[in-house]
């Protein structure tokens, strides 16, 4: 049977760190895209898992996070 737990993200809006967890009993591709569709971050997530997404650099704007087999968060980064 599918899994249909999304990682979590937070926090949201986020400023310099973006935390992704991994709460499932699957592993979870994960992937950040802006809102023009660029890739900024991709990444497997284990089950239990979690990593830190530094988005200091990243302009502000509205961006997705986006796991295969679940639906797509909207990530707001504001510094």
């Amino acid at each position: 049977t599918p899994e249909t737990t999304a990682p979590e993200a937070f926090p949201n809006p986020a400023a310099d760190l973006l935390f992704v967890e991994n709460k499932g009993t699957r592993e979870k591709k994960t992937r950040l895209l802006s809102i023009t569709g660029r890739q900024m971050w991709e990444q497997t997530i284990l089950p239990g898992g979690h990593f830190t997404i530094e988005t200091g650099a990243f302009p502000d704007g509205l961006y997705f996070l986006e796991t295969a087999g679940n639906k797509t968060q909207k990530i707001l980064i504001q510094k």
